[in-house]
């Protein structure tokens, strides 16, 4: 009898274990200097997030303020690719914005390499602010290149 329940007991620490295996937290920090616009402003942003390696399933909060102009677009960006993966609080978001959204094979792959970014866009600049989505706690942040120099993406 103690032995069938020792046995259970370290199924369920086996599963315990694995299930929380599977979530990774993610984060960036947003300005203009990360964008390519050393303006000076004081426009900031955090980004942080919960990624289920399993699902696929990243779930994110944002935070921003300062911003020069209200934001009128806000959204995850591949910066291998150039090309928008997610718009994040509708049209005209406001501060903060929480949410979740289901990755691809292939942005799961960019998001834990790196290739991601938030991309914060007002009508003065385009993006006003941006950061790169590291992993939380990872002390190897490679700078993300603006892939549209500025210009507004379709």
């Amino acid at each position: 009898m103690f032995r069938r329940a020792l046995m259970i007991a370290a199924v369920a620490v086996a599963i315990g274990g694995s299930a929380s295996a599977a979530t990774v937290r993610y984060t960036a920090q947003l300005n203009g200097r990360s964008a390519g616009l050393d303006t000076g402003n004081k426009s900031i942003g955090t980004f942080n997030a919960r990624f289920n390696t399993k699902t696929r399933k990243l779930d994110y909060t944002l935070t921003f303020e300062n911003l020069k102009f209200p934001a009128e677009v806000v959204h995850i960006m591949r910066e291998d690719t150039g090309r928008s993966i997610a718009h994040l609080g509708g049209n005209r978001p406001v501060s903060p914005i929480s949410g979740s959204i289901k990755l691809t094979e292939d942005d799961a792959k960019a998001l834990q390499s790196g290739a991601l970014s938030v991309d914060i866009h007002t009508l003065s600049m385009l993006p006003e602010i941006q950061g790169q989505i590291v992993r939380a706690g990872s002390k190897k942040v490679v700078p993300a290149p603006a892939a549209n120099n500025g210009k507004a993406d379709n």
